[in-house]
């Protein structure tokens, strides 16, 4: 079979398209074809070597949800969604609102319009410096981002509120010992999976793709992906 097949750290170079031993099946096992795989941001941490050790993260659409219940929100609070443009925010977005909870969602300027798709209550740019000292008080973030903007977002939670990251604590959490700051590790669940898939298939949730390319272009893929964007990229076999 063909496969990326990847024997260094490095950049989009190193992954290399060549053939590969068909797997051996054993007692119990089945074979799967896949005909497509999207890119995720986990793909080229792992390449560049940024993730030894760490366990690799689930689907956008799981880590999603999982980032959003781990701020324990409830019916009637409110929460702001960071990256809620993309697939990540587009699925903790949709968690929080299928729990009750009135949602703002954090993108930059550029992606405002974009973001009035995404079902959340409001719409707030996350690079502008107005915007959020004009915020309300939050009872939880949800934040896929990270950096300087969330070291700005954790002053805007209410003291007993979370900050729940999958990219890790703002630098200045110390600073905030009343809000409770939870770094988010995406883990596999059958359950939670199946509901995010059921959303998908019913329209209720839409992951946009923005390209396919062949499984032989997966470092143009990965080089594109770590440019940023909103859409899911697919390898197609």
């Amino acid at each position: 079979m063909k496969a990326i097949v990847l024997h260094q750290y490095g950049g989009p170079e190193v992954l290399k398209f060549e053939d590969y031993p068909d797997p051996v099946l054993g007692p119990g096992q089945v074979l799967v074809r896949v005909a497509a795989a999207s890119v995720n941001p986990i793909d080229y941490k792992r390449r560049a070597g940024l993730t030894k050790e760490a366990a690799a993260l689930p689907l956008a659409t799981t880590t999603g949800n999982q980032l959003l219940s781990a701020t324990g929100i409830k019916a009637g609070q409110t929460v702001l969604v960071v990256g809620a443009a993309g697939n990540v925010g587009r699925s903790a977005v949709f968690t929080a609102k299928q729990l009750g909870a009135t949602v703002i969602a954090g993108v930059l300027k550029k992606q405002m319009d974009e973001a009035k798709t995404v079902g959340a209550d409001q719409v707030v740019a996350t690079d502008d410096d107005t915007a959020i000292a004009n915020l309300s008080p939050l009872d939880a973030v949800a934040d896929a981002v990270g950096g300087r903007t969330a070291e700005k977002l954790i002053a805007k939670v209410e003291p007993g509120g979370v900050y729940a990251s999958v990219v890790g604590a703002p630098q200045n959490a110390a600073k905030y010992p009343s809000v409770k700051v939870v770094h988010v590790f995406s883990r596999f669940d059958r359950k939670t999976l199946e509901f995010m898939a059921e959303a998908v298939r019913d329209g209720k949730l839409v992951i946009p793709i923005s390209e396919k390319l062949p499984l032989s272009k997966a470092a143009e893929a990965q080089a594109a992906a770590e440019k940023g964007g909103v859409g899911k990229i697919l390898l197609v076999a």
